[in-house]
């Protein structure tokens, strides 16, 4: 599935956050890190968590998530190719 619109910046923004741990972070902190604001980056967690690509929980003011190993995927399909190094 291809990555729309801000869906690849919050969800780039998300794993940074979350770097190599499976911790929720909190949908303030992407919406900071992204500079976004906060009803966007809910509506596009809400998108990509329909798409699998995020898990997300509900907190008493808003939202926290995690990106899921589809969601790792997705980006990773994003990246350029690395080129091969010579011998």
């Amino acid at each position: 599935m291809k990555l729309e619109g801000g869906e690849r910046l919050v969800l780039l923004t998300l794993r940074n956050l979350q770097g190599d741990s499976t911790d929720y972070v909190e949908d303030s902190h992407i919406a900071d890190a992204a500079k976004m604001h906060l009803p966007d980056v809910r509506d596009w967690l809400e998108t990509l968590e329909g798409k699998g690509f995020v898990e997300r929980t509900r907190l008493t003011d808003g939202f926290s998530a995690y990106v899921t190993a589809k969601g790792k995927q997705a980006l990773r399909l994003t990246e350029p190719i690395p080129s091969p190094k010579p011998p």
